[in-house]
């Protein structure tokens, strides 16, 4: 379920499945979404920017690590009330900063650019929880410095390993910014 913790502003909206979707129609922090692009906003300030539930630390327990990118951490998670695991990517509410790696430390700002960017993703994402084909976001949540989409969990390993394993071979790079189809 994406929504509004306090139930303030909040609307409900029915998808084909019965799947109940909040839509947030405001937020408590919910202006620094339009502030300038280029001006830098205490993340200190940005805690209830979306309006997303607070509940993620005491509904989900985190387990093991699944994969990191530049835009956020996955780890397993298992829903304390019925025991199903999922996924849940991590994200942050400051602007990671670039070393040129995947292990960049946090800012103590962010912007109102990196914030709809978040806002995008959790948006796109609930919009296709009716396509079997995408992985179905279960829940958004927010703390004071994260957001956190739980989605379903898949297994089995990447699609790489998926499709090198059905024979189908996947892409390989045969030298820098060439693929080849196998």
């Amino acid at each position: 379920m994406v929504g509004n913790a306090r139930g303030r502003g909040a609307r409900a909206t029915h998808s084909p499945s019965s799947r109940k979707l909040l839509a947030v129609n405001s937020a408590e922090d919910s202006d620094f979404l339009y502030y300038p692009d280029d001006e830098d906003i205490p993340v200190a300030l940005c805690k209830y920017v979306y309006g997303y539930p607070r509940d993620f630390h005491e509904r989900y327990e985190v387990l093991e690590e699944l994969g990191k990118g530049s835009f956020g951490v996955v780890h397993r998670v298992v829903d304390r009330e019925t025991g199903e695991f999922y996924a849940a990517k991590t994200l942050p509410k400051s602007r990671p900063t670039w070393t040129g790696g995947m292990d960049g430390g946090m800012r103590e700002a962010t912007t109102s650019t990196y914030l709809l960017k978040i806002q995008s993703e959790v948006n796109f994402l609930a919009r296709l929880s009716d396509v079997e084909e995408v992985v179905r976001l279960e829940k958004a949540c927010e703390d004071d410095t994260h957001v956190h989409l739980v989605m379903d969990l898949c297994e089995g390993g990447s699609l790489r390993q998926r499709m090198e394993s059905a024979g189908k071979g996947g892409a390989r790079r045969t030298g820098p910014g060439s693929r080849r189809r196998g």
